[in-house]
Protein backbone atom coordinates (compact mmCIF):
# COMPACT_ATOMS: atom_id res chain seq x y z
CA UNK A 1 0.00 0.00 0.00
CA UNK A 2 2.42 2.47 0.59
CA UNK A 3 4.57 1.58 -2.32
CA UNK A 4 1.64 1.92 -4.49
CA UNK A 5 1.25 5.55 -2.45
CA UNK A 6 4.53 7.03 -3.18
CA UNK A 7 4.01 5.79 -7.07
CA UNK A 8 1.17 8.18 -7.14
CA UNK A 9 2.28 10.84 -5.20
CA UNK A 10 5.00 10.72 -7.38
CA UNK A 11 3.33 11.60 -10.69
CA UNK A 12 1.75 14.37 -9.19
CA UNK A 13 3.75 17.78 -9.25
CA UNK A 14 4.93 19.55 -6.37
CA UNK A 15 3.09 23.12 -5.80
CA UNK A 16 5.71 24.83 -7.96
CA UNK A 17 5.86 22.27 -10.37
CA UNK A 18 2.24 23.07 -10.71
CA UNK A 19 3.00 26.51 -10.71
CA UNK A 20 5.09 25.82 -13.66
CA UNK A 21 2.59 23.88 -15.57
CA UNK A 22 -0.39 26.06 -15.81
CA UNK A 23 2.50 28.85 -16.42
CA UNK A 24 3.39 27.11 -19.78
CA UNK A 25 -0.31 25.85 -20.64
CA UNK A 26 -1.32 29.55 -20.79
CA UNK A 27 1.17 30.39 -22.89
CA UNK A 28 0.82 27.65 -25.54
CA UNK A 29 -2.90 28.43 -25.49
CA UNK A 30 -2.17 31.93 -26.10
CA UNK A 31 0.12 30.98 -29.01
CA UNK A 32 -2.96 29.07 -30.76
CA UNK A 33 -0.08 26.33 -31.90
CA UNK A 34 -1.62 23.59 -30.04
CA UNK A 35 -4.04 21.47 -31.48
CA UNK A 36 -7.43 23.31 -32.25
CA UNK A 37 -9.00 20.92 -29.73
CA UNK A 38 -7.08 22.18 -26.93
CA UNK A 39 -8.76 25.66 -26.42
CA UNK A 40 -8.22 26.13 -22.60
CA UNK A 41 -5.22 26.55 -20.13
CA UNK A 42 -6.62 23.66 -18.23
CA UNK A 43 -7.46 21.30 -20.97
CA UNK A 44 -3.28 22.40 -21.93
CA UNK A 45 -2.76 21.30 -18.35
CA UNK A 46 -4.97 17.99 -18.35
CA UNK A 47 -2.98 16.26 -21.48
CA UNK A 48 0.41 17.73 -19.73
CA UNK A 49 -0.04 15.67 -16.49
CA UNK A 50 -1.40 12.43 -18.64
CA UNK A 51 1.85 12.51 -20.23
CA UNK A 52 3.71 12.97 -17.32
CA UNK A 53 2.27 10.05 -15.68
CA UNK A 54 3.55 8.19 -18.93
CA UNK A 55 7.61 10.14 -19.11
CA UNK A 56 5.88 11.86 -22.35
CA UNK A 57 7.34 15.36 -22.81
CA UNK A 58 5.01 17.69 -23.17
CA UNK A 59 4.87 18.72 -26.85
CA UNK A 60 4.71 14.86 -27.35
CA UNK A 61 2.02 14.58 -25.39
CA UNK A 62 0.03 17.44 -27.46
CA UNK A 63 0.62 15.37 -30.53
CA UNK A 64 -0.72 12.60 -29.63
CA UNK A 65 -3.20 12.41 -26.55
CA UNK A 66 -6.34 13.79 -26.31
CA UNK A 67 -9.43 13.95 -24.38
CA UNK A 68 -12.85 13.03 -25.26
CA UNK A 69 -16.15 12.96 -23.73
CA UNK A 70 -14.11 12.72 -20.54
CA UNK A 71 -11.72 9.66 -21.62
CA UNK A 72 -8.34 9.92 -22.62
CA UNK A 73 -7.38 8.83 -25.83
CA UNK A 74 -4.25 8.21 -27.65
CA UNK A 75 -2.85 8.18 -31.60
CA UNK A 76 -2.15 4.51 -33.40
CA UNK A 77 1.13 5.59 -33.72
CA UNK A 78 1.49 6.57 -29.74
CA UNK A 79 -0.47 2.88 -29.15
CA UNK A 80 2.57 1.32 -31.13
CA UNK A 81 5.22 3.19 -29.38
CA UNK A 82 3.73 2.12 -25.68
CA UNK A 83 3.71 -1.05 -26.94
CA UNK A 84 7.59 -1.32 -28.53
CA UNK A 85 8.60 0.19 -24.64
CA UNK A 86 6.90 -3.03 -23.23
CA UNK A 87 9.10 -5.29 -25.45
CA UNK A 88 6.09 -5.87 -28.22
CA UNK A 89 6.89 -6.40 -31.35
CA UNK A 90 4.86 -6.30 -34.85
CA UNK A 91 5.07 -7.18 -38.58
CA UNK A 92 2.37 -6.08 -41.29
CA UNK A 93 0.90 -8.50 -43.48
CA UNK A 94 -1.01 -6.22 -45.45
CA UNK A 95 -1.07 -2.53 -45.31
CA UNK A 96 -4.58 -1.46 -46.25
CA UNK A 97 -3.42 -0.23 -49.84
CA UNK A 98 -5.42 -3.46 -51.17
CA UNK A 99 -8.43 -2.89 -49.11
CA UNK A 100 -7.54 -4.61 -45.73
CA UNK A 101 -5.00 -4.05 -42.78
CA UNK A 102 -3.35 -6.77 -40.87
CA UNK A 103 -0.65 -6.88 -38.01
CA UNK A 104 0.65 -9.50 -36.22
CA UNK A 105 2.22 -8.67 -33.09
CA UNK A 106 4.34 -10.29 -30.72
CA UNK A 107 4.72 -10.62 -26.96
CA UNK A 108 7.70 -12.44 -24.98
CA UNK A 109 5.61 -14.96 -23.37
CA UNK A 110 2.44 -14.35 -25.09
CA UNK A 111 0.95 -15.97 -28.24
CA UNK A 112 1.22 -13.85 -31.57
CA UNK A 113 -1.83 -11.81 -31.82
CA UNK A 114 -3.01 -11.44 -35.25
CA UNK A 115 -5.44 -7.64 -35.75
CA UNK A 116 -7.18 -7.18 -38.81
CA UNK A 117 -9.34 -4.37 -40.48
CA UNK A 118 -11.11 -4.50 -43.96
CA UNK A 119 -13.14 -2.28 -46.41
CA UNK A 120 -15.41 -4.47 -45.64
CA UNK A 121 -15.51 -3.94 -42.10
CA UNK A 122 -15.61 -0.38 -42.53
CA UNK A 123 -18.78 -0.74 -45.16
CA UNK A 124 -20.46 -2.57 -41.96
CA UNK A 125 -19.60 0.13 -39.64
CA UNK A 126 -21.07 2.95 -41.38
CA UNK A 127 -17.52 4.29 -41.62
CA UNK A 128 -17.35 4.91 -45.75
CA UNK A 129 -19.24 7.99 -45.73
CA UNK A 130 -16.68 10.17 -43.66
CA UNK A 131 -14.11 11.69 -46.19
CA UNK A 132 -11.32 11.05 -44.10
CA UNK A 133 -11.58 7.00 -44.87
CA UNK A 134 -12.52 8.02 -48.45
CA UNK A 135 -9.87 10.52 -49.30
CA UNK A 136 -6.80 7.79 -47.27
CA UNK A 137 -8.57 4.11 -46.84
CA UNK A 138 -5.12 2.76 -46.61
CA UNK A 139 -4.06 4.95 -43.23
CA UNK A 140 -7.25 4.71 -41.70
CA UNK A 141 -7.64 0.75 -42.02
CA UNK A 142 -3.85 0.80 -40.68
CA UNK A 143 -4.73 2.50 -37.12
CA UNK A 144 -7.67 0.77 -36.67
CA UNK A 145 -6.12 -2.76 -36.80
CA UNK A 146 -3.10 -1.27 -34.55
CA UNK A 147 -6.13 -0.67 -32.09
CA UNK A 148 -7.36 -3.68 -32.19
CA UNK A 149 -4.51 -5.49 -32.01
CA UNK A 150 -2.80 -3.22 -28.94
CA UNK A 151 -6.20 -4.07 -27.04
CA UNK A 152 -5.72 -8.00 -27.60
CA UNK A 153 -1.60 -7.95 -26.55
CA UNK A 154 -0.88 -5.05 -24.10
CA UNK A 155 -3.50 -3.16 -22.57
CA UNK A 156 -1.72 -2.86 -19.65
CA UNK A 157 0.59 -1.09 -21.83
CA UNK A 158 -1.96 1.50 -23.05
CA UNK A 159 -2.10 3.15 -19.90
CA UNK A 160 -6.53 3.65 -19.97
CA UNK A 161 -5.87 5.00 -23.24
CA UNK A 162 -7.60 2.03 -25.45
CA UNK A 163 -9.20 3.81 -28.24
CA UNK A 164 -7.78 5.96 -30.95
CA UNK A 165 -9.72 9.67 -30.94
CA UNK A 166 -11.27 8.58 -34.15
CA UNK A 167 -12.61 5.13 -32.69
CA UNK A 168 -14.62 7.62 -29.78
CA UNK A 169 -15.96 9.41 -32.37
CA UNK A 170 -13.86 12.62 -33.03
CA UNK A 171 -13.29 13.69 -36.92
CA UNK A 172 -9.67 13.24 -37.85
CA UNK A 173 -7.32 14.20 -40.18
CA UNK A 174 -5.17 10.94 -42.18
CA UNK A 175 -2.51 11.09 -39.02
CA UNK A 176 -5.67 10.15 -36.76
CA UNK A 177 -5.73 13.82 -35.19
CA UNK A 178 -9.14 15.20 -34.31
CA UNK A 179 -10.12 18.56 -36.23
CA UNK A 180 -12.90 20.62 -35.79
CA UNK A 181 -16.26 18.92 -37.42
CA UNK A 182 -16.21 20.78 -40.69
CA UNK A 183 -20.09 21.11 -43.08
CA UNK A 184 -19.44 18.60 -45.95
CA UNK A 185 -21.30 18.46 -49.41
CA UNK A 186 -22.18 14.96 -49.78
CA UNK A 187 -23.49 14.20 -53.34
CA UNK A 188 -26.54 11.74 -53.40
CA UNK A 189 -25.65 8.12 -54.62
CA UNK A 190 -28.52 8.54 -57.42
CA UNK A 191 -26.85 11.16 -58.36
CA UNK A 192 -23.14 9.61 -58.39
CA UNK A 193 -24.99 6.24 -59.99
CA UNK A 194 -27.92 7.38 -62.29
CA UNK A 195 -30.43 4.88 -63.48
CA UNK A 196 -28.87 3.03 -66.91
CA UNK A 197 -30.32 4.68 -70.06
CA UNK A 198 -30.63 8.16 -67.92
CA UNK A 199 -29.21 11.00 -70.10
CA UNK A 200 -30.20 13.98 -68.02
CA UNK A 201 -27.06 14.30 -66.24
CA UNK A 202 -23.61 15.35 -67.64
CA UNK A 203 -22.50 11.92 -69.02
CA UNK A 204 -25.02 8.94 -70.29
CA UNK A 205 -24.75 5.57 -68.58
CA UNK A 206 -25.88 2.36 -70.52
CA UNK A 207 -25.35 0.01 -67.94
CA UNK A 208 -24.08 -0.62 -63.82
CA UNK A 209 -22.70 -4.59 -62.97
CA UNK A 210 -25.15 -6.10 -60.76
CA UNK A 211 -22.85 -6.10 -57.75
CA UNK A 212 -21.43 -2.66 -57.61
CA UNK A 213 -21.02 -0.98 -54.60
CA UNK A 214 -24.00 1.07 -53.29
CA UNK A 215 -26.55 -0.10 -56.69
CA UNK A 216 -28.16 -2.04 -54.73
CA UNK A 217 -31.34 -0.48 -55.79
CA UNK A 218 -30.75 -1.77 -59.40
CA UNK A 219 -29.68 -5.31 -58.45
CA UNK A 220 -33.11 -6.77 -60.43
CA UNK A 221 -32.56 -4.71 -63.69
CA UNK A 222 -28.70 -5.89 -63.55
CA UNK A 223 -29.93 -9.43 -63.71
CA UNK A 224 -31.81 -9.10 -66.96
CA UNK A 225 -30.05 -10.84 -69.99
CA UNK A 226 -27.75 -8.81 -72.08
CA UNK A 227 -27.27 -6.03 -69.89
CA UNK A 228 -23.54 -6.96 -69.14
CA UNK A 229 -22.03 -6.32 -71.90
CA UNK A 230 -21.10 -1.98 -70.85
CA UNK A 231 -19.75 -1.23 -67.63
CA UNK A 232 -19.52 1.75 -65.05
CA UNK A 233 -19.87 5.12 -67.34
CA UNK A 234 -16.35 7.70 -65.86
CA UNK A 235 -17.62 10.12 -63.40
CA UNK A 236 -18.79 13.29 -65.12
CA UNK A 237 -14.97 15.17 -64.63
CA UNK A 238 -11.62 13.87 -64.54
CA UNK A 239 -11.07 15.41 -61.39
CA UNK A 240 -12.52 12.54 -59.48
CA UNK A 241 -14.14 12.55 -56.90
CA UNK A 242 -12.86 10.66 -53.23
CA UNK A 243 -16.58 8.86 -53.14
CA UNK A 244 -16.60 7.76 -56.81
CA UNK A 245 -12.75 6.50 -56.39
CA UNK A 246 -13.51 5.05 -53.11
CA UNK A 247 -16.69 2.75 -55.09
CA UNK A 248 -13.86 1.55 -57.41
CA UNK A 249 -11.88 0.53 -54.54
CA UNK A 250 -14.72 -1.24 -52.74
CA UNK A 251 -15.82 -2.94 -56.10
CA UNK A 252 -12.28 -4.23 -56.46
CA UNK A 253 -12.24 -5.39 -53.02
CA UNK A 254 -15.96 -7.10 -53.78
CA UNK A 255 -14.21 -9.03 -56.97
CA UNK A 256 -11.57 -9.98 -55.06
CA UNK A 257 -13.56 -11.77 -52.22
CA UNK A 258 -15.95 -13.02 -55.27
CA UNK A 259 -13.27 -14.49 -57.35
CA UNK A 260 -10.55 -15.25 -54.53
CA UNK A 261 -7.37 -14.32 -54.46
CA UNK A 262 -5.37 -15.91 -57.28
CA UNK A 263 -7.37 -15.21 -60.03
CA UNK A 264 -8.80 -11.69 -58.64
CA UNK A 265 -4.05 -11.27 -58.86
CA UNK A 266 -4.22 -13.03 -62.28
CA UNK A 267 -7.01 -10.62 -63.89
CA UNK A 268 -4.57 -7.35 -62.03
CA UNK A 269 -1.43 -9.10 -63.69
CA UNK A 270 -2.86 -8.94 -67.20
CA UNK A 271 -3.17 -5.43 -66.55
CA UNK A 272 0.22 -5.40 -65.49
CA UNK A 273 -0.54 -4.07 -62.06
CA UNK A 274 -0.34 -5.56 -58.73
CA UNK A 275 -2.64 -3.90 -56.68
CA UNK A 276 -6.04 -1.83 -57.57
CA UNK A 277 -5.09 1.56 -56.13
CA UNK A 278 -1.99 1.54 -58.53
CA UNK A 279 -4.84 2.85 -60.62
CA UNK A 280 -4.82 6.87 -59.30
CA UNK A 281 -8.09 9.12 -58.27
CA UNK A 282 -8.98 10.34 -61.86
CA UNK A 283 -7.82 7.68 -63.85
CA UNK A 284 -11.32 6.72 -64.69
CA UNK A 285 -10.50 4.91 -67.94
CA UNK A 286 -8.26 2.92 -66.49
CA UNK A 287 -10.69 2.48 -63.73
CA UNK A 288 -12.97 1.28 -66.24
CA UNK A 289 -10.65 -1.30 -67.54
CA UNK A 290 -10.20 -2.89 -64.48
CA UNK A 291 -13.79 -3.58 -63.43
CA UNK A 292 -14.55 -4.75 -66.97
CA UNK A 293 -11.63 -6.91 -66.65
CA UNK A 294 -12.73 -8.39 -63.42
CA UNK A 295 -16.43 -8.45 -63.90
CA UNK A 296 -15.61 -10.27 -67.25
CA UNK A 297 -13.42 -13.14 -65.17
CA UNK A 298 -16.18 -13.34 -62.94
CA UNK A 299 -18.96 -14.22 -65.60
CA UNK A 300 -16.06 -16.67 -67.17
CA UNK A 301 -16.20 -18.24 -63.33
CA UNK A 302 -19.76 -18.51 -63.28
CA UNK A 303 -20.26 -19.92 -66.70
CA UNK A 304 -17.75 -22.68 -65.73
CA UNK A 305 -19.24 -23.76 -62.77
CA UNK A 306 -22.76 -23.73 -64.65
CA UNK A 307 -21.33 -25.94 -66.77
Amino acid sequence: MTNTLQTIQSTLPTATEWDTIMGIAKVLVASKLLPETIKTAEAAATIILKGREMDIPAMQAFSHIYVLKGKPTCSAELQLSLLARGGVTWEWTADGSDGQAEIVFSRPGFKPCHARFSLEDAKTAGLTRNPTWTNYPAAMLRARAISIGARMIGPDMLCGMSYPPEEMGADVNEDGIPVEPVAVAVTPIDKLNPKAGDTSGPFKVVDVPDDAPGLDSLANQAHEPGTHEEEVAPPPHSDQGSSDYFLYLEYCQDKKKALGEDAYYEVLAGLKLKKSNEVGRGATERQRQVMKALLAKHRELETAAAA
